[in-house]
């Protein structure tokens, strides 16, 4: 039996140690895969950090492009029909011109197709928010027309930088990543150790195209309790089902335990009726033998007889022992009002022919709703235990009667060999005896203390087991009052 609890001891560890490296394979696996989602992410928000930055300079530029089209000191605008073409002509020049050049530039407009002889409010700036258009769209090719001298080198003065501004980069990078749920800290310059670091692609800033390229790049380093945060709910399931694993397996082995135990334990008990069963058997058969073989008169019949009744009361008292305690619990306990006191008399009364000296010391009027018959041999298996189990010249046994806070307590001490430390926590288990005392001298087959304490548990008490001085044992029974 120890064999096969080893082995499956050692199945159990090997499963687990499976179990435990599937789980890291899977988590490492889950933890590659979001390390990718993230690198990707970073670089679709760097990507659109940088268009947004982009495209904000060149809406700023339009603004101040639209600022200087309608200073009328800067530049003049006109327009007439063109009965030809059927279109509306505009002319727009600058007002002073200190460099040679283009300075006037006429044109028509797709999206003008009415027909427009003098210039308005209302048609000045239609025309203009129309050349900005174009303008903007220039801009996003990364070229400036000189649509005239003073426009172009305004232009260029407004929209041409040698890169874009990496504080309103930055800006926008985080507004973006805050928005994709991305809260990690992260730089636009190398970090000194490159542990752990992920960086985005390289991206050109410059906007002036010619020039040589400006790149930018972003760095995060070690983002990995990031990365762990996103997998918290995988985390959570692998631990929840690696603790639910090691329960069941923990639950199975104490059961296989449980089981050899009790197989151990019923072995035992085997053993310990066999022996106990076979003593009144001899006798019973050597005295019929006896009796039928010899020629007995009626005294001689009558020790035999006799001899042949105690040994049959001693095999009717094992098998109601083991069935009483079996029935204990199954069946509807029987309360009524008792007299603790008058019970432990009665229980005392039962003992009178034994040679041991009985102290009972106890209060008035102390009354429970009990069992009285289960009460009454829960009692009476401690007292019948410190008798046997003492081999003192003078045996004594003090019994105490106390109620305490709504609980009865009966003490039971005595002077006998007491018992082990070792065995205290076991002697509460069902067919359990001290080894030492296995000696078939004294009677018992280890179901007396568990009887106890079965009987305090359906009555909703407790019994402890302690050391009596200066010797012996010293049992305490608890439950309401």
């Amino acid at each position: 039996m120890k064999k096969n609890v080893f082995i499956v001891l050692v199945l159990l560890i090997i499963t687990m140690l499976m179990i435990v490296g599937l789980q890291w394979y899977f988590t490492a696996t889950h933890y590659k895969t979001e390390q990718e989602l993230f690198t990707q992410k970073i670089n679709e928000n760097f990507k659109k950090s940088i268009e947004k930055s982009f495209e904000d300079h060149r809406k700023e530029s339009i603004s101040s492009l639209k600022i200087y089209l309608n200073d009328s000191a800067k530049i003049a605008i006109s327009c007439h029909w063109d009965s030809v073409d059927k279109k509306t002509v505009f002319t727009i020049s600058d007002v002073v011109r200190k460099k040679r050049g283009q300075h006037e530039l006429s044109m028509s407009m797709e999206k003008i197709t009415q027909k427009i002889e003098k210039l308005t409010p209302e048609t000045k700036k239609l025309f203009i928010d129309q050349f900005c258009q174009n303008v903007e769209n220039d801009l996003k090719d990364g070229k400036v027309w000189y649509y005239t001298m003073n426009i172009g080198e305004f232009l260029e003065g407004t929209y041409y930088k040698s890169s874009l501004d990496r504080t309103i980069i930055k800006d926008n990078y985080r507004k973006i990543l805050n928005e994709n749920l991305i809260d990690e800290p992260f730089s636009f310059v190398p970090f000194k150790t490159n542990n752990n670091v992920i960086s985005t692609n390289r991206i050109n800033i410059a906007v002036y195209m010619p020039q040589n390229p400006v790149y930018l790049q972003a760095y995060f380093q070690n983002p990995f309790y990031f990365l762990i945060h996103r997998l918290s709910g995988v985390l959570w399931a692998s631990f929840f089902l690696f603790l639910i694993t090691i329960l069941s397996f923990g639950f199975m082995f104490k059961t296989l335990l449980t089981q050899e135990r009790l197989h151990e334990e019923k072995n035992q008990l085997i053993t310990n009726i066999a022996h106990e069963l076979k003593t009144p058997l001899s006798a019973i058969q050597l005295t019929t033998e006896a009796m039928k073989t010899f020629e007995l008169n009626r005294n001689e019949q009558d020790i035999y007889l006799n001899s042949i009744l105690k040994n049959t009361d001693d095999l009717h008292k094992l098998t109601t022992d083991f069935l009483v305690e079996a029935r204990l619990g199954k069946t509807d306990l029987k309360y009524e009002k008792t007299d603790i006191s008058i019970l432990i008399s009665e229980i005392l009364e039962k003992f009178k022919n034994e040679s041991v000296v009985f102290k009972f010391k106890n209060e008035e009027n102390v009354t429970a709703d009990i069992d009285r018959k289960i009460i009454s041999t829960a009692v009476s298996n401690i007292i019948d235990n410190a008798i046997k189990y003492n081999n003192k010249a003078i045996k004594s046994v003090e019994i105490n009667i106390l109620k305490n806070h709504k609980k009865i307590e009966i003490t039971i001490n005595d002077n006998g060999n007491g018992i082990p430390n070792l065995y205290k926590s076991k002697i509460f288990e069902r067919f359990f005896r001290i080894p030492n005392d296995d000696i078939h001298d004294v009677k018992g087959y280890g179901v007396g203390l568990s009887y106890v304490k079965n009987a305090m548990r359906i009555h909703h008490g407790s019994v402890e087991v302690k050391n009596n001085q200066p010797s012996g044992t010293s049992f305490v029974l608890k439950f309401p009052g």
